[in-house]
């Protein structure tokens, strides 16, 4: 069975991911997804999905310091959402 941290951090990485392809705002994925489930987000899942958004540009900076020759935007959205998630939970929790 799936840990329920485990399914909040999947959960944020598809909401990240869907604020990036869409381009939509935060509260409205989030209200999209309650509406579509019929249960809201997790408040873990809530609390790394803003708290991603809340430190994007300081975690961007720590990313771009350690990528040789490779921007974020050349990255796969996967790879630099799972990785923004990683470094808001050291930093941050």
């Amino acid at each position: 069975m799936i840990s329920e941290r485990r399914k909040a951090r999947k959960d944020a990485l598809e909401i990240l991911y869907e604020k990036e392809i869409t381009g939509q705002p935060l509260e409205q994925i989030l209200e999209n997804r309650k509406l579509a489930r019929g249960e809201k987000p997790s408040e873990f899942t809530i609390e790394l999905v803003e708290g991603v958004e809340k430190h994007t540009q300081q975690i961007d900076s720590i990313i771009s310091g350690h990528t040789d020759n490779w921007t974020l935007d050349r990255m796969p959205i996967v790879d630099r959402n799972l990785i923004r998630i990683g470094l808001y939970e050291l930093l941050y929790e």
